[in-house]
């Protein structure tokens, strides 16, 4: 099993919380303002995609692609990921890994959303730091099991809040891909770890038909 592969095992447990819960308001909120409405919306949204027995395979990917895109700074993200190697990379390299990440995601994970049960997502606390950041503490509520303890981390994207990190236990979901795409690059170079990326998103269909993506 790939590098690449066994990374699944965290990010499930991380992003994948999306799918698994039912969201329940624990404190007022404007949903103008504040980063703990994306958060809930974002988890309700998710939940609808995975029950909708409407929806074939290809429109829930559609679905979920449009909705990382409109709640997570999939671009921050990237360069997040790629840290240091981000200076390294040619602008068209940039270009088609901004292209290839999110693809990567929903492609890996969009069809384990099903599988996930209605547990519920209790917001314990907000913080909004002067910076421009907000950090949404969280608590997975899992019938006859201990919570689990999710940390969502976001900015302000032209005013609105955006996704950039999710903390499962302690697991950031940035560090675990950085750690993960640093090892592919050392080994066979920003090259290799866009075509391992390419390789996993063959076939997808997540790209909605009005645009291109």
């Amino acid at each position: 099993m790939s590098k690449i592969s066994r990374l699944g095992i965290l990010l499930l447990a991380g992003l994948l919380l999306l799918g698994i819960v039912v969201p329940t308001v624990s404190h007022a909120a404007n949903p103008a303002v504040d980063p703990a409405t994306v958060v809930q919306n974002l988890a309700g949204s998710a939940i609808r995609i995975a029950r909708d027995q409407t929806l074939n395979q290809a429109q829930q990917h559609t679905a979920f692609y449009q909705l990382f895109v409109e709640h997570f700074d999939m671009s921050t993200v990237g360069r997040f990921v790629l840290a240091q190697d981000w200076n390294r990379t040619s602008a068209a390299q940039k270009r088609q890994f901004e292209d290839v990440f999110p693809k990567f995601m929903i492609a890996n994970y969009a069809s384990r959303f099903q599988y996930f049960g209605a547990d519920t997502l209790t917001i314990q606390g907000v913080n909004i730091f002067k910076t421009g950041q907000a950090a949404v503490a969280s608590t997975i509520q899992r019938a006859g099991a201990p919570g689990i303890n999710v940390s969502w981390r976001l900015h302000q994207v032209d005013g609105h809040w955006r996704v950039v990190d999710v903390v499962v236990e302690g697991f950031s979901m940035v560090i675990t891909h950085r750690r993960e795409f640093s090892f592919v690059i050392e080994q066979s170079g920003v090259r290799g770890l866009l075509r391992a990326l390419a390789k996993k998103t063959e076939g997808f269909s997540g790209c909605p038909a009005t645009q291109s993506c």
